[in-house]
C-alpha cells in the first residue's frame, strides 16, 4: 500500500489574523493520492431511496442480525482534502507542537473551531481558540465526504480504511516537514472526536512512531451502545434531508433525521444552549452506511460469522 500527498495548490490560499487574540490560521485545499487502499464490496444493492436506507438501519440493529463475507477490492484516487492551519502570532517551544484535530461523525472541521454565527468573537465553543490560547498550534481538516472536502462514491471509496489512509499520509507530510504552509513540528498530537478518536486511535495502532501523543473524546472500548446511533439516526437520505445542501449526493450519503435526534445523541437537556443545537443542526454533514457495517464487523465479530 503506498500512500503519497500532491504538494500543488487547487485553491488560493486565504487565512485571517486575529489581532486581539493573538493568532493567524490558513485555510488550503490539497490533493491527497491514496494508492491500493482494501476497501469492502457489500452485497447489498444500492439504496433506491430513503424507505430502503431506513429499513437498512432496521436490519442491522436487530437482535440475531448476521451477515456474510464481502468481496475485498482497493481504491487509487486523488481527493481534495480541506484544511485549516492555525498557529499563536507569538513564537513559543508549544507551538512548535502540532495538534492534528479529527472531527466525528455528522460534522466538518468547524466542529473544532465552533462559533455561532452572531457571536463569531466567542470562544466559548472554540476547541482551537482554547488550544491557541495555551501555545499550541492546531490542524484541523474536513474528513472525506464532509465541508470542503471531495466527496466520492460513498458506496465504494467512502470507507475507513480510506479515511485513515489520509489521515497517515497528512500526518507523514507534517512529520516530514513537506506539508505546504506548515513547517515540520517538534511534536505531534492526535485528537479525535467520535469517528475521529477511531481513526485516531486506529492510526497509533498503525504505526505508533507517527503521533507522540493522542487524546480520545467521545470513544469507549465499550461498543454495544453504538447500535443505538443507528437506531436513533434511522439512516435519512441526505438529500431528501437538506436538499438545498445536499441534493446532488449520492443515496449512499445518510444522516439522523432533525435537531432532536442530534440532541439524542450528543446533548443533555437542560445542559446545552438550545441555539447551539439549531446551528450544530443547519450545519451537519452526512455520514455513509458502509463504514457503519465496516465498524460492526471490527466491533461484533460475532455477528459475521463467515468472516
Amino acid at each position: 500500500m503506498y500512500i503519497a500527498i500532491a504538494l500543488a495548490l487547487l485553491r488560493p490560499v486565504f487565512g485571517y489574523t486575529d489581532t486581539t487574540s493573538g493568532y493567524s490560521c490558513t485555510s488550503f485545499v490539497l490533493p491527497v493520492t491514496v494508492t491500493n487502499v482494501t476497501t469492502w464490496i457489500f452485497p447489498e444493492t444500492l439504496f433506491p431511496n430513503g424507505y430502503a436506507a431506513t429499513a437498512f438501519a432496521n436490519t442491522i440493529t436487530q437482535r440475531g442480525f448476521q451477515s456474510a463475507l464481502p468481496p475485498l477490492s482497493s481504491v487509487t484516487a486523488t481527493y481534495n482534502i480541506s484544511m485549516q492551519y492555525c498557529t499563536p502570532a507569538t513564537p513559543s517551544p508549544r507551538a512548535k507542537i502540532l495538534q492534528i484535530l479529527s472531527h466525528g461523525l455528522g460534522f466538518d472541521k468547524r466542529y473544532w473551531d465552533f462559533r455561532l454565527p452572531h457571536a463569531t468573537s466567542d470562544q466559548g465553543y472554540s476547541y482551537i481558540r482554547t488550544a491557541l490560547s495555551y501555545g499550541y498550534s492546531t490542524l484541523s481538516y474536513d474528513r472525506l465526504g464532509c465541508g470542503d472536502s471531495s466527496a466520492p462514491d460513498p458506496y465504494t471509496e467512502v470507507q475507513s480504511l480510506v479515511e485513515l489512509e489520509i489521515l497517515i499520509s497528512l500526518t507523514k507530510s507534517v512529520k516530514t516537514g513537506t506539508l505546504p504552509h506548515i513547517s515540520a513540528p517538534d511534536k505531534i498530537l492526535h485528537i479525535g472526536h467520535s469517528w475521529g478518536s477511531e481513526l485516531t486511535n486506529a492510526l497509533a495502532a498503525t504505526d505508533p512512531s507517527l503521533t507522540d501523543g493522542i487524546v480520545l473524546t467521545g470513544y469507549s472500548h465499550v461498543f454495544q451502545y453504538e447500535l443505538m446511533f443507528v437506531s436513533n439516526s434511522a439512516f435519512h437520505l441526505a438529500s431528501e434531508n437538506q436538499p438545498e445542501r445536499f441534493g446532488d449526493r449520492s443515496s449512499g450519503y445518510l444522516t439522523w433525521g432533525d435537531k432532536y435526534d442530534n440532541q439524542y445523541c450528543y446533548l443533555q437537556y437542560p445542559y446545552f444552549d438550545p441555539e447551539v443545537l439549531d446551528y450544530a443542526e443547519s450545519t451537519k454533514y452526512p455520514f455513509t452506511g458502509k463504514s457503519f457495517l465496516i465498524f460492526l464487523y471490527c466491533a461484533f465479530p460475532d455477528i459475521f460469522p463467515s468472516w
